[in-house]
C-alpha cells in the first residue's frame, strides 16, 4: 500500500465545500505531461477497467470536462448494471450513477464528519470501505461486507503499518524463486 497523507486544519480551508483530486505529471526532460489523476478511488476499477484509450483521455484531462467526455460510458455501465440487478428504472439509475461518479473529485465540507458516499457524503473516513460502498451504489443496493478495512492508527498520519501479507512475493511474481534457490545451493567452485 502506498499513500500520501496531508494534515490541513479545517480553518485553512474556509467554511465552504472543497473538491479535490490528485494528478501525476512527468516533468524534467520535456514539457510537463499529466499522465494520471484520481479523485474517487473506485471510478477507474468500476468504469475504466481494463485501461483503454478513453481511460488515457481521463488520466490526461481535468474534472471540469468529465461529465461531457466520459458521462456516456459511465451511464451506459450504470444502466447495464441496473438491468442486470432488476432495478425498476435503469435509465434513471444510469443518470444517478453518472452524476455520483463524475466529475472525478472527492468533496469535503470542513467541520463535518467524513463519510464516503458516491455523489454525496463528505470525503472518506479512514474506516470507510470504499469498494463495498461504491459497488453497492452501482448495483442499487448494499452488498454486505466483502472486505474489511484495517483499523486506523490513533495518530497522524492515521495509516496502519503495512503488513507482510501486503507486500508482493517479488521472487515468485517474476518467476525467480527456483533460480534464487538454485544459485544459493550451488557449491562454490
Amino acid at each position: 500500500m502506498t499513500a500520501i497523507a496531508l494534515q490541513i486544519p479545517d480553518a485553512d480551508l474556509g467554511g465552504t465545500r472543497v473538491a479535490v483530486w490528485a494528478r501525476i505529471s512527468l516533468f524534467g526532460h520535456a514539457p510537463q505531461l499529466q499522465v494520471s489523476r484520481i479523485g474517487q478511488a473506485m471510478l477507474r476499477p468500476l468504469f475504466f477497467s481494463p485501461p483503454d484509450a478513453e481511460s488515457e483521455i481521463l488520466n490526461a484531462g481535468a474534472p471540469a470536462t468529465d461529465q461531457e467526455v466520459h458521462g456516456e460510458r459511465v451511464a451506459r455501465i450504470g444502466g447495464t448494471v441496473a438491468c442486470l440487478a432488476g432495478l425498476p428504472d435503469p435509465e434513471a439509475h444510469a443518470k444517478k450513477v453518472m452524476a455520483a461518479f463524475l466529475p472525478d473529485v472527492v468533496v469535503y465540507r470542513p467541520g463535518t464528519p467524513a463519510a464516503f458516499e458516491p455523489g454525496g457524503g463528505n470525503g472518506r473516513a479512514l474506516d470507510d470501505d470504499s469498494f463495498d460502498i461504491a459497488v453497492g451504489f452501482l448495483a442499487g443496493s448494499p452488498l454486505g461486507g466483502a472486505s474489511v478495512p484495517r483499523v486506523a492508527s490513533p495518530a497522524f498520519p492515521y495509516l496502519p503499518a503495512p503488513q507482510p501479507g501486503d507486500l508482493p512475493d517479488l521472487a515468485g511474481l517474476f518467476g525467480l524463486r527456483g533460480q534464487h534457490s538454485e544459485q544459493t545451493s550451488a557449491p562454490a567452485g
